[in-house]
């Protein structure tokens, strides 16, 4: 099983967001290859169709993410809950500090 955190302290524009996850999901062999806009959409093609599960992603500073970016930090979510509910093996973390 292969487990990432992302940091949403990180997410200060969309285009941060999808160049993170990029270069954390995408063999490094293969990003110049690998067809992924910096929009939902593509992200949302990566991982139907090229993510290797199991796969766990533990999110930290969600409310930061959303402070910096919005509704957009909610769609990024949304995203990664219906990927639990569609795709076997995928799950999505939510880290809340205490």
């Amino acid at each position: 099983m292969k487990i990432i955190t992302i940091d949403g302290v990180e997410f200060v524009s969309n285009d941060a967001v999808h160049n993170i996850l990029r270069n954390k999901l995408v063999k490094k062999e293969h990003l110049k290859h690998t067809y992924w806009g910096n929009n939902l959409d593509s992200m949302w093609e990566f991982f139907v169709d090229f993510l290797e599960t199991p796969f766990t992603i533990q999110w930290k500073n969600y409310d930061t993410a959303v402070k910096n970016l919005g509704t957009y930090a909610e769609k990024i979510l949304d995203i990664f809950l219906e990927l639990e509910q569609k795709k076997p093996g995928f799950k999505i973390i939510i880290i809340t500090e205490t």
